[in-house]
């Protein structure tokens, strides 16, 4: 009665049972307690790819569409509620035979939704010969009858078309055979979500840490990471402030914490662990930044220009917008004050003449990028130089 109907308003939520990841079914399936008629599919709806298994969503519109014996919600509006939670129970004890012959109340209720049958017995490695194979074999539960049972199929793009043939014997009985529920080609049938749905198969979950960089330094830092031992490091240029440093983080898992582009004190070693999708599994990187030292003695001299008592730029860092030029001079002399980035490369010019005694001078700065600068200041007999760092 619903068949391709849109419908505007709604309120349907459901834990994802399976997503459209190279290690997951391909097929996005939600699913809301183990009672009949509790899952379904979604299809050819914005945000799909960005959907994990565990992730709690609620649907507030959706066409819903019967296609080939499928039932399907597309055009789907919804948010994530919540992620990591629990899915559903497998339903269990159904009989393979009976859903195999059709039975509509025996099988219909449960599609979409996740079923599991322990001690299955592989009862036909190529389900539609002579014709096929089409990646299906069968198998049953409590008989070894040859060509009895249901079908399992391999949407998953994790399990490979010829499973049937040469991955499982005839006769052979596997712990257990897990997955949702579907239906084409006139065949209900089971559709493990991976290998790891199969009894005696695993699959292979990504997670790990593959680019790690501070792109606000100038220039940017990449940071060299061992997968081996778990460790990341960098070198960061001389008086960068590491107390507040905002790394990008790429990673293959389902999440790493801290999160990418938050910012971090570097100060000592921090751990940055990535959980991989599924299994959970977490890794532990040791991420430790160094600070370049500065043999360059611009830092610390205040001595190059005759007469110089004192110099102190500050704030440092500045996140504002003036970066204030707190000098003293015991004779008078007209500087020129030129910041340029550490590549060397000019960002601005500010020419004070007449300089005697303490002065405060406010330079602008409310337009630079994150970052470490030098700040060089040339009198007429010297010149002295300070890094700051501004912070956006």
């Amino acid at each position: 009665v619903w068949d391709d109907m849109f419908i505007p308003t709604m309120s349907v939520q459901g834990t994802v049972t399976s997503g459209l990841q190279t290690y997951d079914l391909g097929m996005v399936t939600i699913q809301d307690g183990t009672a009949q008629w509790s899952g379904i599919f979604m299809d050819e709806s914005d945000g799909l790819d960005e959907l994990f298994r565990g992730d709690r969503i609620e649907i507030t519109s959706a066409k819903v569409v019967d296609s080939f014996g499928v039932t399907y919600l597309k055009n789907a509006t919804f948010t994530v509620l919540s992620s990591g939670n629990p899915l559903p129970d497998f339903i269990t004890g159904l009989e393979p035979d009976t859903i195999d012959a059709g039975v509509f109340l025996k099988a219909e209720p449960y599609e979409g939704m996740l079923l599991r049958f322990d001690s299955a017995i592989v009862t036909e490695n190529n389900a539609d010969a002579p014709s096929g194979p089409f990646g299906e074999w069968r198998f049953n539960v409590g008989s070894s009858t040859p060509e009895s049972g249901m079908r399992a199929d391999d949407r998953s793009f994790d399990v490979p078309f010829d499973f049937g043939t040469d991955s499982v014997t005839l006769g052979e009985t596997l712990g257990f055979v897990q997955g949702p529920l579907w239906f084409s080609f006139g065949n209900y049938k089971l559709i493990p979500r991976n290998l790891a749905d199969i009894d005696g198969f695993n699959t292979d979950y990504p997670n790990s840490i593959v680019s790690f960089r501070f792109d606000a330094l100038i220039p940017s830092v990449n940071a060299s990471i061992d997968q081996d031992n778990l460790t990341i490091e960098a070198t960061v240029p001389a008086g960068t402030d590491v107390t507040a440093l905002v790394p990008t983080v790429e990673f293959t898992g389902q999440s790493v914490t801290p999160s990418s582009g938050a910012a971090q004190d570097f100060t000592s070693p921090v751990t940055y662990t990535s959980v991989a999708p599924v299994s959970e599994a977490e890794k532990e990187y040791i991420v430790t930044i160094t600070v370049e030292v500065d043999t360059t003695g611009g830092t610390d001299a205040i001595d190059e220009i005759d007469g110089l008592r004192s110099l102190n730029l500050y704030p440092n860092p500045v996140s504002g917008g003036t970066l204030q030029v707190d000098i003293d001079l015991s004779t008078s002399d007209d500087l020129a004050i030129q910041i340029s980035d550490l590549a060397g490369r000019a960002i601005r010019s500010y020419q004070i003449g007449n300089v005697f005694g303490r002065q405060i001078i406010s330079l602008d700065v409310a337009n630079f990028e994150t970052g470490t600068y030098m700040v060089e200041i040339r009198g007429t007999s010297g010149t002295t130089s300070r890094r700051v760092t501004v912070v956006r």
